[in-house]
């Protein structure tokens, strides 16, 4: 039995007429809305009935704009730092590299689509679910390890997303809601897929 990449293996769980159907390879924005939108909705029920995370803790709308600023010059800081790593060092060179001929092709509309998504998705879980429950160290842990792919070249990628775990993390201890976390985890997304991947236009 052959070995086959990651990318592969996520190939072969869907279905080959599905997958004639709406592409082959399947579309990335499809792809992050099957995985995403139910890991959504399943973790915001949870977050609002079972964590009490969901709104989070009271504020004036002055906090609340503090807490957005604070997520928006998180999300700058973190991109500028991951653009200059991609530009000097060959580790991350490589990385972005693969994931140019991994995710190459999109159009800027899907790239936040996806950054949408994953960002939302992702923080509702880890931030408004599992930190909660099990604690800021711990779940950042697990957040780092769920971006860990078998692979030299995405060992950069694993690293970055456990020291985003980390300072996400801290952001939602400090503001006490999800909406710091969350826009800097979609701003970073959408900046640094964006330098990577140099969309296509729309047509």
């Amino acid at each position: 039995m052959g070995h086959h990449t990651p990318e592969e293996e996520i190939e072969r769980l869907i279905d080959p007429e599905l997958r004639a159907e709406i592409g082959d390879p399947v579309p990335v924005p499809f792809a992050s809305s099957v995985v995403y939108l139910p890991l959504f909705f399943v973790s915001a029920v949870l977050a609002l009935f079972w964590q009490d995370s969901l709104p989070g803790r009271p504020k004036s709308w002055e906090n609340h704009l503090l807490d957005l600023g604070l997520g928006v010059g998180t999300a700058l800081v973190f991109a500028s730092v991951s653009h200059l790593l991609g530009r000097f060092t060959a580790p991350f060179q490589r990385l972005e590299a693969e994931f140019r001929r991994v995710l190459g092709g999109l159009t800027f509309r899907q790239i936040a689509w996806v950054s949408l998504l994953s960002g939302s998705a992702e923080e509702m879980f880890f931030r408004g679910v599992l930190q909660p429950w099990i604690g800021w160290i711990p779940a950042s842990l697990v957040f780092g390890l769920v971006h860990f792919i078998p692979s030299r070249v995405f060992l950069p990628w694993t690293l970055s997303a456990l020291v985003g775990g980390f300072a996400l993390g801290a952001l939602y201890d400090h503001c006490g809601t999800l909406l710091a976390p969350t826009v800097a985890h979609i701003l970073v997304n959408l900046i640094s897929l964006t330098l990577i991947i140099r969309p296509q236009h729309s047509r």
